[in-house]
C-alpha cells in the first residue's frame, strides 16, 4: 500500500496548538509523547506463502487440463504476488505524535520520518510550558495522516489495520 504524503502546518500562538485543522488549548495538554506503527513482516510472508502455495496448486491443475496459456498465467500470478511481497516489506513505520489532553489521547500527527517527529515533540513541549509565549511553527514535510484515526498498512500486502486510540494506556493496531 502506497502512503499518500502530504505537508502538515503545525504552529502554536494565542495559547492554542494547531495542527492542521485540529486546534488543542495549550493549557490543557497534559502529556505529549510518541507511538510507533510498525508493518507486520511476518503476515506479510505468510500470506506471500499461502497465496504462491494456492496459486502452484491451481496453477499445476489448469496447465495439466488446458496447456500452455495457463504457464504464461501462472507466471504473472508469482509475480504479482512477489512485488506485493517486496511492497509489503518496504514499508515504513509510522511515528506518532500523541498529545493528551483531559486524560483522552489524540494521535494528532503520524509521519514516517522520526527525526521531524522528535523535533515537533520537543517543540510542542516547549510550547505547553511557555502557553502565553508560544510562538511556534513548523511544517512536518513526510506527514501521513492526522486525527485520531490512522489507516496503515499492518497485515502485508493489501489489509489495512486501523490504529485507534481513546483514554489512557496503549495503542492498539490490527486488521
Amino acid at each position: 500500500m502506497a502512503l499518500n504524503y502530504a505537508a502538515v502546518q503545525v504552529e502554536a500562538s494565542g495559547g492554542v496548538l494547531r495542527i492542521g485543522s485540529e486546534a488543542y488549548p495549550l493549557r490543557g495538554i497534559t502529556r505529549v509523547g510518541q507511538r510507533k506503527l510498525v508493518p507486520r513482516e511476518g503476515a506479510a510472508w505468510k500470506k506471500f506463502f499461502v497465496r504462491t502455495l494456492i496459486s502452484l496448486f491451481l496453477g499445476a491443475i489448469m496447465i495439466s487440463i488446458w496447456g500452455g496459456i495457463w504457464t504464461f498465467a501462472l507466471i504473472a500470478i508469482l509475480a504479482l504476488l512477489t512485488w506485493q511481497l517486496v511492497s509489503a516489506l518496504q514499508t515504513p513505520p509510522l511515528y506518532g505524535l500523541v498529545i493528551a489532553t483531559a486524560g483522552v489521547q489524540h494521535d494528532a500527527v503520524w509521519g514516517t520520518d522520526k527525526a521531524e517527529i522528535d523535533q515537533l515533540i520537543f517543540k510542542v513541549t516547549q510550547a505547553v510550558g511557555q502557553p502565553d509565549a508560544a510562538q511556534l511553527f513548523q511544517q512536518v514535510n513526510h506527514a501521513v495522516h492526522i486525527g485520531d484515526q490512522n489507516r496503515i498498512y499492518q497485515e502485508g500486502d493489501g489489509n489495512i489495520g486501523i490504529a485507534k486510540h481513546r483514554g489512557s494506556g496503549d495503542n492498539v493496531a490490527g486488521g
